[in-house]
């Protein structure tokens, strides 16, 4: 700052200069007198302090960028396009500065909560499994878990095939495919009274489909990665989880109301 500071000119060389760029112009005099004010007054008042920016949308901007320590600051700077972290690391280290791998850094922390959400995932996925077998009582609970475990699956290679690779936002959102295809194959497995109570079933879980595919589908195309990855892995799932869930539990609501009717 101080040398930027150095080379701005004194207001009287400045006014000369601005009125030279503005003949032949069209602006009228005094136009650009607060732009002359404005250097006079950064001339005079020095470089920008971190306490200048307080309350300003550029200190709330700078403010997370920089950590004190003791008498002196740590600034953190993102770099974009970087191909081989290695190399970069070795080039800043020499100058004093130290070069982090976001992504790296972060996996390790995460590394430990996803082991923990995988194995509440499978407690819950034994929970599910017993209230199913108290409520259905037959084989419908074959066929629910079935839908339910193919969409999951297929999910997952899916995104395995678009070179995908999975996160713990990915774990979050098969948690909620996992729901989604739960409330499919439980509709569809029902016992149906008649064929129109099963067309209308039919008819609601086409329409709730719809609905999911619609907003998880425009989230899929979000720039922000978070929400992309979300979008994409919901979206994929309720689709499957609506196709599974037809193909393992329709029947079995079907034919059950043809039994009893």
């Amino acid at each position: 700052q101080a040398g930027r500071l150095g080379v701005l000119p004194e207001a009287g060389v400045l006014a000369t200069r601005v009125e030279e760029a503005r003949a032949g112009l069209g602006f009228r005099t005094g136009a650009l007198a607060p732009f002359e004010a404005a250097v006079a007054a950064a001339r005079v008042g020095g470089p920008v302090r971190l306490g200048d920016l307080t309350g300003t949308v550029a200190g709330a901007r700078v403010g997370p960028l920089l950590v004190q320590r003791g008498d002196g600051w740590v600034g953190a700077v993102a770099l974009d396009g970087v191909v081989d972290g290695g190399q970069v690391s070795e080039a800043v280290g020499g100058a004093g500065f130290g070069y982090v791998d976001v992504r790296t850094e972060l996996g390790g922390v995460l590394r430990g909560a996803v082991r923990g959400a995988w194995w509440w995932l499978g407690a819950s996925g034994v929970g599910i499994l017993v209230v199913l077998g108290v409520g259905l009582r037959d084989v419908r609970v074959v066929q629910v878990v079935g839908a339910i475990g193919s969409a999951l699956v297929v999910t997952v290679a899916v995104l395995a095939v678009l070179g995908v690779a999975l996160s713990p936002i990915h774990l979050v959102a098969l948690q909620l495919v996992a729901g989604i295809g739960l409330d499919y194959a439980l509709f569809f497995a029902r016992r149906q009274l008649d064929l129109e109570e099963r067309a209308r079933t039919v008819r609601t879980l086409v329409t709730c489909n719809a609905m999911t595919l619609l907003t998880f589908g425009l989230l899929w195309t979000c720039q922000t990665p978070l929400l992309r990855d979300i979008g994409m892995t919901v979206a994929l799932g309720a689709l499957l989880a609506m196709g599974f869930a037809f193909l393992f539990a329709g029947e079995a609501g079907g034919e059950a109301g043809k039994r009893e009717a």
